[in-house]
């Protein structure tokens, strides 16, 4: 295996009748082949005579290096060897015994200096080569900095984490915001809604972009504003022409940049699975003097679902004047309220039921319960809940 040149240096420490000792080692350190400088020194030369000091580059852990023994064989020479790498200073005590031996390091290893010589080996930032200018460019946490959100670099390089609701999307700038879907189209989409020849409200998953909407009852083109009218995403029938059971209605149209449904929102985190409608249901008259809201249920088989499920709920409400309306869901003992503005051209409203609300149920029946109650007397004409894969 090749390897970088290894630099050799010796000098003889004094004149005597014994040659030089060779130690040779594989250094590691942590396990890693060391790489860097080592300088070896005698600790306390005698008086008056040259000491040895050599340098040697090592690379990939291969040292070689022969030391003069003492003169008298029975004194073993003290040398201090210092480790210097980018990222490791390090200073050992060598004892070297007699000589015309190949040892190794572990023959030689007195101890640590650095152990030995106390507070003087510390070694200050500014000795190790690159550190400084390595940790500066290293990011620092900010005064906004926490964990489990998205990350933004402030004004002064600082990491600090983005503030703003859960649903919200992050912009260039760091700043939080709503989310905006991407322009694209949809095509054979099945309108939400009951077929039983009654019902003439149906949802689109989305609103269409101006005109674009082609609409199709069993193969045929359907005409805006003579087989039907659209307000947002909600398509009305006209008397006369409601779907009969045995209908099939299919939708093609282009999106534009909004976020009014959820099911909107699932196609913004990447999610285009179809909605698969589980239950369907109508809501109570209210009655005046007995109950001033309107009630509809679903009941969903448990093992329809799984932990990657989302209901989206759709309620359509008919009210004899505009205004405020709270719809309350309950999904076992767990409670939801949504507040929405009744208007002709709003009827509907759109909710998320997320997994948390039916995962703790315990039966195998899920009961999901809508109350519809506010000034204007509302009544609920349509519930649906559909499942959508995450």
């Amino acid at each position: 295996m090749a390897h970088g040149p290894v630099v050799l240096l010796w000098v003889a420490l004094t004149v005597g009748s014994c040659s030089a000792a060779r130690v040779e080692e594989i250094l590691r350190f942590g396990g890693v082949p060391f790489n860097g400088s080592v300088s070896i020194r005698p600790e306390n030369p005698p008086s008056g005579q040259v000491g040895f000091t050599t340098q040697i580059l090592v690379v990939d852990g291969e040292l070689s290096v022969e030391l003069p023994d003492s003169a008298n064989e029975s004194v073993y020479g003290l040398y201090l060897v210092e480790y210097v790498s980018r990222m490791l200073r390090y200073t050992e005590l060598w004892s070297v015994p007699n000589c015309d031996r190949v040892l190794t390091r572990g023959n030689v290893l007195v101890g640590s200096a650095d152990r030995r010589l106390g507070p003087s080996s510390s070694v200050p930032a500014s000795g190790v080569t690159g550190l400084r200018s390595d940790t500066a460019l290293r990011p620092i946490e900010g005064p906004g900095y926490t964990t489990s959100v998205v990350a933004r670099i402030n004004a002064q390089g600082q990491l600090e984490g983005v503030t703003g609701d859960a649903g919200a999307c992050v912009l260039v700038d760091g700043t939080t915001g709503p989310c905006s879907v991407v322009p694209g189209f949809v095509d054979g989409e099945t309108p939400l809604g009951t077929i039983d020849g009654t019902n003439s409200v149906f949802t689109l998953a989305n609103v269409p972009d101006g005109a674009s909407l082609m609409l199709f009852r069993n193969g045929l083109y359907m005409s805006r504003g003579i087989d039907y009218t659209l307000n947002d995403q909600t398509i009305s029938f006209v008397s006369g022409g409601i779907p009969q059971p045995a209908d099939g209605l299919i939708a093609s149209y282009r999106v534009a940049d909004s976020t009014r449904s959820l099911r909107n929102r699932a196609a913004l985190a990447g999610n285009t699975s179809t909605p698969s409608l589980l239950c369907e249901a109508s809501g109570t008259v209210p009655v005046s003097g007995v109950s001033d809201s309107s009630v509809a249920i679903c009941s969903i088989s448990k093992q329809s679902l799984d932990a990657q499920s989302r209901l989206i709920v759709t309620v359509a409400v008919v009210a004899f004047s505009a205004g405020p309306i709270t719809l309350e869901m309950q999904v076992g003992d767990r409670v939801k309220y949504y507040d929405f503005q009744y208007t002709a051209e709003a009827p509907s409203a759109v909710m998320e039921c997320v997994s948390e609300d039916w995962s703790n149920n315990t039966s195998t029946i899920i009961i999901l319960t809508v109350r519809a109650s506010g000034t204007s007397a509302a009544r609920i004409r349509s519930l649906s809940v559909s499942k959508i894969a995450r």
